[in-house]
């Protein structure tokens, strides 16, 4: 199981763009203070000192926090979550051989470590996005462009082992992801609750292995 870390991904994605040293330093430092003050906490002289720049820097390259923002959401959007998939993908195909029970549970626990990992920058992410329209429509493309990929191939794959349900397997994905939704989206972004990943795992499993057998 390969474990993915957005910051990580973030920093991979600034030093590949073609912003300063000083906007890639306000905008990692701006991550960090949003995920653990948020966004409505994080005023621009705190990220100025945690940047290492003064006031009228953040204020020449960002007018306003909703840019800064903006400039963090959009590569997580563009780069981040995409190359994030990309990996996780990877590894999923490469554990196909094995039977769907055990795959299910490979899956859960490997996007539950994934979250519970990553939970502070996925807690902005999602509230921020959730909150800006725009960026939940861009969000919900990315979506279903995994939907429509490898996944996709993936489910038909257990299918023709006679492993799942003859369902399109878009929906099995939906069943899937809405499953695992429900454990995270409480915990993490609501409530900032821990995660019991063992107990999640079994149950969450038990539940889709059994809802999603052949008839």
């Amino acid at each position: 199981m390969t474990t993915h870390n957005f910051e990580r991904l973030f920093e991979q994605s600034l030093a590949t763009s073609n912003l300063s040293e000083k906007q890639r330093a306000v905008l990692s430092a701006s991550l960090q203070l949003f995920a653990d003050q948020g966004f409505d906490h994080t005023s621009t002289s705190d990220i100025a000192a945690a940047a290492g720049v003064s006031e009228g820097t953040v204020y020449k390259h960002f007018k306003t926090k909703d840019q800064i923002l903006n400039a963090i959401i959009t590569p997580f959007i563009t780069e981040v979550v995409p190359q994030a998939a990309a990996e996780f993908i990877a590894d999923a195909q490469a554990n196909s051989n094995l039977a769907f029970a055990t795959f299910i549970r490979y899956f859960l626990r490997d996007r539950l470590t994934f979250a519970d990992q990553n939970r502070k920058e996925g807690k902005i992410f999602f509230r921020e996005a959730l909150a800006h329209p725009e960026m939940m429509a861009r969000l919900s493309q990315q979506f279903e462009a995994v939907l429509a990929g490898p996944l996709t191939r993936l489910i038909h794959h257990y299918q023709v082992k006679s492993d799942l349900i003859d369902w399109p397997p878009t929906t099995i994905l939906r069943y899937i992801i809405g499953t695992l939704g429900s454990y995270l989206i409480p915990s993490i972004v609501l409530n900032d609750q821990p995660l019991n990943i063992d107990e999640i795992t079994a149950t969450a499993s038990e539940f889709l292995i059994k809802g999603l057998a052949p008839k």
